[in-house]
């Protein structure tokens, strides 16, 4: 299991430059969550659920192959996700109000967009049997 699963790592490294559109910060989050992904999936130690991970795993990396055509909806997924993840990570570092600490209502409207955008995502990987972050 472990020499296809670093098979699929690399390979879904290498499909990520054409599916970024060569847009570096693009490129950057999206190699982040490919890392991320694979650590997370290296704690599982059942064997179904490895051999269901790397099922979907070929799956995403089908999907980045056809998120390579800067034309199809899979780019514009892909570009979506690269920039939403961008900026919950600099919201982490540093929330958007800068100078100033957040308001309950500021958190509690983050709090609920984040909810709603984590929902949609899970979604999404459900129905099309997919591991995108």
């Amino acid at each position: 299991m472990h020499k296809k699963s670093l098979s699929l790592f690399r390979e879904m490294l290498r499909t990520s430059r054409s599916a970024s559109g060569d847009n570096v910060r693009r490129l950057t989050m999206l190699r982040q969550k490919i890392r991320e992904g694979f650590e997370e999936a290296n704690s599982i130690t059942s064997c179904d659920e490895q051999v269901n991970q790397l099922e979907r795993g070929y799956r995403t990396l089908k999907f980045l192959r056809l998120a390579s055509d800067e034309s199809s909806t899979e780019h514009r997924i892909v570009g979506s996700l690269c920039i939403m993840g961008f900026y919950q990570s600099s919201y982490k570092i540093r929330p958007a109000i800068y100078g100033k600490k957040p308001s309950p209502e500021q958190k509690k409207a983050y709090e609920e967009n984040s909810f709603f955008y984590d929902q949609t995502l899970k979604l999404l990987n459900e129905t099309t049997g997919l591991c995108l972050r």
